[in-house]
């Protein structure tokens, strides 16, 4: 009795463990190699049986506890109908132990299903990360060539600049020459 109870806590503290690790905000390349190693366990088809083994009797006990827990409930509330004062503290304990383990076998169970429900985000992180790395390679291309055409129309504007300075001296010192050259001209 014990011993099953003990691999059964040691496999809810593995779960809760895995569970743990991979919520964690770890570095990218961490969670690329904790999907990884689980694709390849998952490959392994010895440990694939052991699971599905493992967790079809966590299943049973977890039908079975349910069941007797209602029994007990059952035994319970019929006892107390016939005799208040007996509350009987076998059917209690009895109650006490199989809702223990309906617990127990059913955080397993549920354990089960999310640390595959977790693996597969972080598939879909993983995925969607080297897409976007990928896609920041395009980018740098990209980004290189509208920078280069960004120095080619800021040469383009300085230019413009210097030639409107240049104008505008020019349009200056002949508007001022101007006047001058007409007085001259009347005065001849």
């Amino acid at each position: 009795m014990s011993m099953y109870l003990t691999l059964l806590f040691l496999v809810l503290i593995l779960e809760m463990s895995v569970l743990f690790v991979l919520v964690l905000p770890l570095p990218f390349r961490i969670r690329r190699l904790f999907v990884r190693s689980y694709d390849k366990l998952q490959e392994l088809g010895q440990l694939r049986t052991v699971g599905v083994i493992l967790y079809g009797l966590v299943g049973m006990l977890f039908l079975d506890s349910w069941w007797r827990a209602q029994r007990a409930t059952q035994r319970f509330s019929e006892g107390a109908t016939q005799d208040p004062l007996n509350t009987g503290l076998q059917t209690f304990a009895t109650k006490a132990y199989n809702e223990r383990n309906l617990y127990i076998s059913g955080f397993i169970l549920y354990f089960s299903i999310c640390i595959p429900t977790v693996i597969n985000i972080l598939k879909s992180l993983i995925r969607q990360y080297e897409l976007g790395a990928a896609a920041a390679g395009d980018d740098t291309e990209e980004v290189k060539l509208l920078r280069q055409e960004l120095k080619g129309k800021q040469a383009s504007l300085t230019a413009l600049r210097a030639q409107k300075k240049n104008l505008e001296t020019h349009f200056d010192s002949s508007t001022e020459s101007g006047p001058q050259d007409t007085a001259a001209k009347k005065a001849q």
